[in-house]
């Protein structure tokens, strides 16, 4: 994830920070509050990108309608995030594989779209054309 500093200098630098939270919470044995920084990563993600529609849920909902994401990846983050709203408002203690889970869906999510994008263009441009 060390191509993540350089695709994030844009103005998402709060997004980057709440990740790296996140990964101090993993290295000091926090997994709850490793899943509620999880939540909300994606819940800045969602709002940088799409007028805040009130609940997370209609949000998520609304972000996979605006294509930033599909209905099976939407459906994938619902899951994986109500592990922070369990914690938050269930008790739920999750073990660090569950935590590892919700962490790598975040991460696929941030890959896709802040480092893909530049990846994907430095692709296009080291491509050779097609021949006509």
């Amino acid at each position: 994830m060390d191509d993540i500093s350089f695709s994030l200098n844009f103005g998402i630098d709060n997004i980057k920070e709440i990740l790296d939270e996140v990964y101090i919470c993993l290295q000091n044995d926090a997994p709850r509050l490793a899943v509620m920084g999880v939540r909300s990563l994606v819940e800045h993600i969602i709002l940088e990108k799409i007028e805040d529609k009130g609940t997370f849920y209609e949000n998520v909902t609304e972000f996979a309608r605006a294509g930033f994401i599909s209905d099976i990846q939407k459906d994938i983050i619902k899951r994986a995030l109500d592990a922070g709203s369990a914690v938050t408002h269930r008790g739920f203690k999750p073990d660090k594989w569950l935590v590892a889970d919700v962490v790598d869906i975040a991460e696929s999510l941030v890959e896709m779209l802040y480092v893909n994008p530049s990846r994907s263009r430095r692709i296009e441009k080291k491509t050779p054309p097609r021949k006509k």
